[in-house]
């Protein structure tokens, strides 16, 4: 049988009165006028004069001067009260200065393929202002923490996503043929205690981003790298049958041989 454990981690908030108001840190960004966090309704604040770089890390100075890593300072909470916001770290507290001047020119560039007809759901932890599509081969639909995007027609694609601090993110989308088949080996032959990579592919002009994988006996267990590849560990001699599909549901049983 399989062995889980969840880790949870909790925190516990003091009473705020109503005009108390929390967000939370979802980000750090640092351009040539100086250092920023951002938050998930998007503020942006400027913490400049409270950083240090070492060896190209950033550290927030905090009040009774030790150093926390930039990255320590996502997912904390900030508290807007009396028209002032901070944030508290074990005894320190670390006022912040919102900033409405600051524009963040970066755009990320991301490749993603689909298949007609797939759908993909990206998340996004950061509040964006807007978003658009530059024909009619894909949709997109807002949701809670993230975006849906549908693939509708054969070809390429642009999404483009646009941030409160003017920075954005582009998809450069290519639609594929739905899958009618998948390819691969119908036989994998693996050495006991080792690792065997399988490679998925499909019929001609066809591809499917989505991906999912069931293995069957108990001669081998799975490990995904990436969407098309997967490798097989195995664990004991005997017969194993890895099952794939893909987001149309199309199947393909692959036998996985062990041997001493």
């Amino acid at each position: 049988s399989d062995n889980t454990s969840d880790s949870t981690s909790s925190s516990s908030d003091s009473s705020t009165s109503d005009d108390t108001s929390t967000s939370t840190v979802n980000g750090s960004t640092t351009g040539e006028d100086g250092t920023y966090i951002t938050t998930d309704d998007g503020k942006v604040y400027d913490i400049t004069e409270h950083v240090k770089w070492v060896n190209g890390i950033g550290y927030y100075i905090l009040t009774d001067g030790s150093m926390i890593p930039l990255s320590d300072l996502i997912g904390l909470k900030i508290t807007e009260e009396d028209g002032k916001s901070y944030i508290i770290i074990g005894e320190n507290r670390l006022d912040l200065n919102e900033t409405t001047n600051y524009t963040n020119n970066t755009t990320k560039k991301e490749s993603l393929k689909l298949g007609k007809g797939e759908k993909s759901y990206i998340k996004d932890k950061v509040v964006f202002k807007s978003i658009s599509v530059n024909n009619k081969k894909v949709t997109v639909k807002k949701k809670s923490k993230g975006y849906l995007i549908k693939a509708k027609k054969k070809g390429k694609s642009k999404v483009y996503v646009n941030y409160p601090d003017g920075s954005r993110r582009i998809f450069n989308i290519t639609i594929k043929k739905a899958p009618k088949k998948i390819k691969a080996k119908k036989k994998v032959k693996v050495i006991n205690h080792t690792w065997k990579k399988v490679k998925i592919g499909f019929n001609k002009g066809a591809y499917s981003n989505k991906l999912t994988y069931k293995i069957k006996g108990k001669s081998a267990r799975l490990k995904l790298k990436k969407s098309r590849v997967c490798w097989i560990k195995a664990i004991r001699k005997g017969e194993s049958v890895l099952t794939v599909k893909t987001f149309n549901g199309k199947k393909k049983k692959i036998k996985i041989l062990v041997k001493n």
